[in-house]
Parts: C-alpha cells; sequence; structure tokens
C-alpha cells in the first residue's frame, strides 16, 4: 500500500508527460534522395541556428516551438521542411490528477515531434559539384 501511495504521489505531483516522456525526443531527419547523403543542412530551433549533415538523429527537448530544417546546396534544389509539433497522449492522462495539465504546460513537456521527418532533396539538372560534397 505505501509503495502505491508514492507511486500515486510522484505520478500526482508532476505531470504525466514530464514522467512518461522526460521531455527530450530523438528525430531522424533523412534526404528523400540517397545522393544527398553526406549533404549540410541547418537546423533552426527558435532563434538557434546549427549545421548537420544527412543523415541526422536529431535530440531535441520538448518545446513550444517548432524546428525547421533547410537543405542548401549548389547542385540541389533548396528545401525547407518545418516540423510541426502535437500534443502528446500521455498529456491526455492528466485529467486523473488535474495538477499535470498546469505543470506538463509549464515545462513543455506536453509536445511532441514526428520521430522521422524526409526533407525534399532534387538534383538540379546539368550540375557539376565543385569541391567537397557536403
Amino acid at each position: 500500500m505505501k509503495s502505491f501511495l508514492i507511486a500515486f504521489a510522484l505520478v500526482a505531483l508532476s505531470g504525466c508527460s514530464t514522467f512518461f516522456n522526460l521531455g527530450r525526443q530523438e528525430i531522424l531527419i533523412l534526404p528523400s534522395d540517397s545522393a544527398a547523403i553526406n549533404k549540410k543542412i541547418y537546423i533552426t530551433v527558435q532563434e538557434t541556428k546549427q549545421e548537420a549533415t544527412l543523415p541526422i538523429r536529431y535530440q531535441v527537448d520538448s518545446l513550444n516551438a517548432h524546428i525547421n530544417v533547410t537543405f542548401v546546396n549548389e547542385c540541389w534544389a533548396s528545401s525547407t521542411v518545418r516540423i510541426e509539433r502535437s500534443i502528446t497522449p500521455s498529456y491526455w492522462a492528466n485529467i486523473l490528477t488535474g495538477f499535470g495539465f498546469i505543470w506538463d504546460g509549464v515545462f513543455g513537456t506536453l509536445w511532441k515531434y514526428p520521430s522521422t521527418i524526409v526533407i525534399p532533396t532534387e538534383r538540379l539538372p546539368h550540375c557539376v559539384e565543385t569541391g567537397p560534397t557536403s
């Protein structure tokens, strides 16, 4: 009985999304054309922009923010994918305690991102790449 009360208190005092998701997620970002492997992309979260190479397993905190992935290369058509967030199903389990709705909202753990994103990559005709392949 004591173990049950401790477990219930932990869930009640934290949000269900916080309890199940821990606020960190991984997104696999892939190119639509395998020839674009090892090409550069830019990932923008809020105001922070970072460079990466396709494919990537991108680690992100659960945020109330969209993620933009931009593919730019001299011999490829530029493209940007906006990764949308949605409410994680575990958030709705907060109906059992009520308090978790506030907790998960404050800490942003109610949000989830898709586990895999494919960014459109299309080679431009008659273009010869110069320099390194990235």
